[in-house]
């Protein structure tokens, strides 16, 4: 019966798992850059990638730029590899909750990998181009492994936690927390060798990885003084429990009623997963409140929540708290709270959200990689003051010639039978006979109100 059980569970875990997936690859925002500091985690792809430090940035580690130049030549620009190397972690980041759930014992934890794929936030985290879907993936599948009390997964356990560790060095602090928390709880000598044995592996497998980078990083103890300088503390404090209301009666329903109730219905075996969320929860008396931070931890926050569900219908038939997962993940993608709705409605939104490219769509990088995706080009000459074209173009060769050079390419084209992408500020001047015009799009952010506008050619 209990492996009827399993097998059924799986069946569910693996349907979720490829209904997410299709959520995220249908989701037509894939020429629209996504996530906090999109552009700096781009840049150390081409910094890597061309061997320039001197343009890296140390906050971060390098796996995720790794991942993103490996799927490069399949995906063609660095939005696209990024977006797919996001998308693929946080799919295999949903049968990772499941396991780490069954591990620990979790009733319901089928529900909880259900909530968190369901989750209609979910299919725009898989776009962004940031690190937190891959660190997320990484944490929760090193969870689990650790979680079934052999050396073996310790070890294995171990090489995530220092993957983990090579793409954020917070990520390496939240595994610590919850490999410690899981020791002290049951502090036996098989324990103990366990943690040693997975911190070791943790500390070298990060170690030998992050020495490839001849750049210095920057440590967590002046990543977090740098972001509790952005406003005083009484400020954060309040702009923090407004942040968390804004979140929407979905998010407090979980969080303040079903993650306790969980919590508090076997604290022992749970307390591990709690303890990475209470770190981040700490720092929020001085540093503002961020979506982002909590990603990492969602899969924990998902299973607890479930496991509150399940305590509170623990009287009903099992699939009774599925039903209510299901109910609260429908509801919310018709919610104006949901990244779904903010997406599709772009406007004025919170500091987080206009960073994270919510607030207002830059067309000109979008007309910029809608082009790239459907013609390769062999060079592209920037005319333009477009930003971040090195970035978007990557690995297709880019020219800036001086701006006389620029007005003979505009009349003239360009030498050679090569097909180029041509980025003007003077559309007016470009001659039609030789360009095809894509589109001519402000160049700048709406609400600076810049005059300037930038022409987007191909020639063929």
């Amino acid at each position: 019966m209990a492996d009827r059980r399993t097998f059924f569970e799986a069946g569910i875990v693996v349907a979720a798992t490829a209904w997410f997936v299709w959520r995220a690859v249908r989701l037509d925002v894939w020429d629209r850059p996504l996530g906090n500091d999109w552009e700096s985690y781009l840049r150390n792809v081409v910094a890597i990638g061309t061997d320039r430090w001197a343009t890296y940035n140390g906050w971060r580690g390098p796996l995720h730029a790794w991942l993103t130049l490996a799927a490069l030549p399949l995906c063609g620009t660095p939005l696209v590899a990024s977006k797919t190397v996001s998308i693929v972690a946080t799919a295999a980041t949903i049968p990772s909750t499941w396991a780490l759930g069954r591990a620990l014992a979790i009733p319901g934890a089928v529900w909880g990998a259900v909530l968190f794929a369901l989750w209609p936030d979910l299919e725009v985290v898989g776009h962004f181009s940031t690190m937190y879907p891959l660190l997320m993936a990484l944490l929760v599948g090193g969870a689990a492994l650790v979680s079934t009390g052999t050396i073996a997964g310790a070890v294995a356990g171990g090489v995530l936690f220092g993957l983990t560790g090579a793409t954020d060095v917070r990520g390496l602090a939240l595994a610590a927390c919850f490999v410690a928390t899981a020791t002290l709880l049951r502090p036996t000598r098989a324990a103990v060798v366990r943690l040693a044995a997975c911190a070791a592996v943790a500390a070298l497998v990060s170690g030998v990885l992050l020495a490839r980078v001849p750049v210095r990083r920057v440590p967590l103890a002046e990543q977090i003084a740098t972001q509790s300088i952005l406003a005083p503390v009484d400020d954060v404090l309040v702009a923090n429990v407004r942040a968390l209301i804004d979140g929407g009666p979905h998010l407090l329903v979980i969080a303040l009623l079903c993650v306790p109730i969980g919590l508090l219905a076997d604290p022992r075996s749970r307390l591990p997963l709690a303890a990475p969320v209470a770190a981040i929860a700490a720092l929020l008396a001085i540093v503002p409140l961020q979506f982002r931070y909590f990603l990492p931890v969602a899969p924990f926050l998902a299973l607890l929540g479930a496991s509150g569900i399940t305590v509170l219908l623990r009287r009903t038939p099992w699939f009774a708290p599925g039903l209510v997962v299901v109910l609260l993940c429908v509801t919310r993608r018709f919610s104006d709270d949901s990244l779904l709705s903010v997406l599709r409605h772009p406007g004025p939104r919170s500091i987080e959200l206009d960073a994270a490219g919510f607030a207002y769509i830059d067309e000109g990088i979008t007309i910029v990689e809608r082009a790239q995706r459907e013609q390769r080009f062999a060079q592209v000459v920037d005319c333009s003051t477009l930003g971040l074209v090195d970035v978007v173009v990557y690995p297709t060769p880019l020219l800036r010639p001086p701006p006389e050079a620029c007005a003979r390419v505009a009349r003239e084209g360009v030498l050679g039978d090569q097909r180029t992408m041509f980025l003007t500020d003077e559309p007016g001047a470009v001659s039609a006979a030789i360009w095809h015009q894509r589109a001519v799009v402000p160049a700048q952010d709406p609400t600076s109100r810049s005059a300037t506008v930038v022409g987007v050619y191909s020639r063929p």
